[in-house]
């Protein structure tokens, strides 16, 4: 709205300009109403006057009730001055109705009182359009004192309230933007040290609307740790007049941690001086936990990769001992305790190398349609023996929880870890509970298996590590700290996830969440661990690739000891060669699927094209991952024993016998 002050002076140089022309007409009046160039003039002045300033101006007798208007006030009320004459009663006529009476009310007072008047209203003209105005006069006294008439103007302040308007949509919207970006804004007057801020700011710091800014308030809600920080780069701001930025921690009231980044800027005056310090505080929480996770991510692949390579070298060293402690242990008349110690410590190596593999998210995966309530409930009887007594295990069940498609000896695993850790964190006795139930994560539904329990919960530190490889927080021998990490690897490689939450009662649950299986059941089955150890019926011609020798040999003693005849080869060149030669007369290619020079599937193909390919066994110490390219031939795991070696070829054979009869 125009102010008081501009309103008076236009109303003055409106009167002023009337008045000169009032002049004009009486000189015109005594030269008998000549034609004055002058009072053209005055008269073109005045309405480009009033055009410019959105103004237009009457004059009403009071004694005649006449009113005359000027051209830029027909413009205002929507008349046309060619068709509609000035009166008093097409002037209130043209008020909005709802504003009507008022403004008939005010200009009556304005007559009794004898104060001008200023009045606000709107203009609803002919064609339905609102014109915003104001109303002011002034009263014009004759000589002897009676009032004759009043002057005035009606000021269109529609285009000052569009701005207006437009400036508080603007500003509605750059506020809108900073609070999606949660940016607020501060500033310090440096001569009185009075600090105020944007509503954002407010709301970053999870205070009331109405709190009063200051910079004690401020340096209170920052975390103790990182308040110096903070501290620090507010005194060098004010010192050096540089500008600065920290990031740190602020706790609000309920508790919550949010962390931010303040930036400030000094402003001079024109003598150089510091005047003020004004900058912007940012809630940069998702950032810092996005980058959290992504470093997360990134270790976890630098440590997946690590582990893949150990575990597969290991499982070609394990591969070896297995297969040589079988052909040594066939060789003895009574069963050795020291081979059967042996084999023990093959064993558990092997585990060791399937939690390297999970943990790196390269674990081969047997998966199979599995009731999530049905395999709780099947393993409730050994968790409550691994648990002990002093602590219960209970199991609640859902209601309709889809089938899930899973490893389901790794996530029996997986639950094993989770219960033992429960029963580790209630070293006093307790309870473990386990709940399944479904879920809808992104849009997709999930099954949860939580595991919770009522120890003393986890801190903020414990939780930032909780699934990183090597870190426990059991006393040293007590933990290798590949627990948590293995099960979220579990999880992830099955398409899942892991989440944690700790009760404010205390305690913590630890939910294990798996991609529900839409549709029907999958029939397939899970390899024993122990297959038959029965031989294949004939003798056969098999050729074996394999890039480490050691390997290699094991599996040609072990197929010959079975009275199979052995070609070897451990390159893709030797391979080829020998194919070359023999291709008629091999009956089996036992191929590995990971070597230097070519993959084993890039190996199969280049073998078919020179000739029809006879069956196949893959044999790997490394990922599901990495053979999703054998063409669905079979994949024998390493490490494996020389029974399990033959009860694979027996299969293959059996296989190509009933197709051959059918």
């Amino acid at each position: 709205m125009v102010a008081d002050d501009e309103l008076s002076s236009l109303r003055r140089e409106v009167e002023r300009l009337r008045g000169r022309v009032a002049q004009l007409e009486r000189e015109a009046d005594l030269h008998e109403n000549a034609p004055s160039a002058a009072m053209r003039e005055r008269e073109e002045l005045l309405a480009e006057t009033e055009r410019l300033a959105g103004m237009g101006t009457w004059t009403w007798n009071i004694e005649t009730d006449a009113m005359s208007w000027s051209p830029q006030l027909h413009q205002i009320l929507g008349y046309d001055p060619e068709r509609v004459a000035p009166s008093v009663a097409r002037f209130f006529a043209a008020a909005h109705p709802d504003d009507r009476e008022r403004l008939r009310a005010e200009c009556a007072r304005s007559l009794q009182t004898g104060f001008a008047p200023r009045v606000d209203y709107r203009v609803l003209r002919s064609d339905g359009s609102v014109r915003y105005a104001t109303l002011t006069g002034v009263k014009c006294l004759d000589e002897q004192g009676p009032v004759r008439r009043m002057v005035g103007a009606v000021l269109d302040q529609t285009p000052a309230r569009e701005t207006d308007q437009a400036n508080h949509r603007a500003v509605e919207q750059l506020e809108e933007a900073l609070a999606l970006g949660r940016l607020g804004s501060w500033h310090m007057d440096l001569a009185t040290g009075k600090l105020s801020w944007s509503k954002e700011f407010t709301r970053i710091l999870g205070l009331p609307a109405n709190t009063v800014p200051s910079e004690e308030l401020f340096f209170a809600r920052v975390h103790k740790d990182d308040r110096s920080r903070f501290e620090t780069a507010h005194l060098q701001a004010i010192a050096t007049g540089e500008s600065r930025e920290a990031e740190g921690r602020i706790i609000r009231p309920g508790g919550e941690g949010r962390q931010v980044r303040i930036t400030g800027v000094a402003r001079r005056d024109l003598d150089g001086g510091l005047e003020s310090l004004r900058g912007t505080v940012q809630d940069v929480t998702e950032a810092v936990r996005l980058r959290e996770d992504l470093a997360k991510v990134q270790k976890m692949e630098a440590v997946g990769r690590l582990a893949g390579g150990i575990a597969h070298d290991f499982n070609n060293l394990l591969t070896v001992i297995t297969a040589n402690l079988d052909l040594v242990a066939a060789t003895l008349a009574e069963p050795s305790a020291e081979l059967e110690e042996c084999a023990r410590a093959v064993e558990s190596a092997s585990t060791l190398t399937r939690r390297l593999l999970t943990l790196g998210r390269k674990a081969q995966l047997f998966p199979i349609a599995v009731d999530p309530n049905e395999l709780v409930a099947s393993t409730l009887a050994l968790l409550q023996r691994l648990v002990g007594d002093q602590v219960q295990i209970e199991a609640t069940f859902g209601t309709r929880v889809p089938m899930i498609r899973v490893d389901r000896v790794e996530i029996e695993r997986a639950l094993i870890n989770l219960v033992v850790n429960a029963r580790d964190a209630q070293p006093n006795g307790g309870q473990v509970r386990l709940i399944t139930s479904v879920r809808t994560l992104r849009g997709d539904r999930y099954v949860e298996i939580a595991v919770a329990d009522n120890g003393p919960g986890l801190d903020e530190e414990t939780r930032a590590h909780l699934f990183e490889p090597f870190f426990t927080t059991k006393p040293e021998g007590e933990g290798t700290g590949l627990g948590l990490a293995t099960v979220l690897g579990t999880a992830e490689q099955h398409g899942g996830t892991v989440r944690v939450d700790t009760p404010a009662g205390g305690g913590a649950v630890f939910r294990l969440m798996l991609p529900a299986l839409e549709g029907a059941p999958s029939a397939e089955h899970r390899p024993t661990s122990t297959p038959s150890t029965a031989a294949s019926p004939q003798a056969r011609t098999v050729l074996v690739i394999d890039d480490d020798p050691r390997v290699a040999t094991v599996v040609e003693r072990s197929l010959e000891r079975s009275g199979h005849r052995v070609w070897v080869a451990t390159s893709p060149d030797q391979a080829l060669e020998r194919w070359r030669r023999h291709a008629p007369s091999i009956d089996l290619v036992i191929c590995d699927v990971v070597m230097a020079k070519m993959r084993g599937p890039e190996l199969v193909h280049a073998l078919r094209r020179t000739h029809p390919l006879p069956a196949v066994l893959f044999m790997t110490g490394y990922s599901e991952e990495a053979v999703r390219d054998t063409l669905d031939f079979p994949v024998l795991a390493k490490p494996f024993s020389v029974a399990s070696l033959n009860a694979a070829v027996a299969r293959i054979f059996a296989r190509r016998a009933t197709a051959a009869s059918g």
